[in-house]
């Protein structure tokens, strides 16, 4: 009896570990998705919810390195001079880290095209150290390179 007990509580809390980790990783898909459409609607103070605010945070990109003003001012700038975008791929692997924090591995690609500029397909692979912040999650850290 003790056995069938610690079985079926081993795999209740499996069970519950699974969908967990299904939830988060579902949750987070769906804050990448909802940057993306911030992005592509131009809404600089929307995209910049989806990432930490806190003089901790880092974010390096095409080895330029940034902390939250400097990149805030950088996206500024890239969505007044950018014309169209479109995502064309999309992918994200997310690894949990604990209960409240993931790496997430994100790539794509992207048509793009600047003010008075030919436009150009780009490609890029991000890692992304995300965080569960009061039930909705902001990446903490970020490392981007276009190819």
């Amino acid at each position: 009896m003790k056995r069938i007990l610690l079985v079926t509580t081993l795999l209740i809390g499996w069970g519950l570990h699974v969908a967990y980790a299904q939830s988060a990783e579902q949750e987070i898909k769906q804050t990448i998705e909802d940057m993306i459409q911030a992005g592509l609607d131009k809404d600089v103070d929307k995209t910049l919810s989806y990432w930490d605010q806190s003089p901790s945070f880092t974010f390096i990109a095409d080895g330029h390195q940034y902390d939250f003003m400097a990149f805030k001012d950088m996206y500024t700038d890239f969505l007044n001079k950018v014309e169209s975008q479109e995502v064309t791929e999309n992918k994200l692997t997310v690894k949990e880290i604990g209960k409240y924090k993931a790496l997430c591995i994100w790539t794509g690609t992207e048509k793009v095209k600047m003010k008075e500029q030919e436009p150009f397909e780009s490609k890029w692979i991000s890692t992304l150290l995300m965080e569960n912040k009061k039930g909705g999650w902001v990446i903490l850290h970020g490392h981007t390179s276009h190819f």
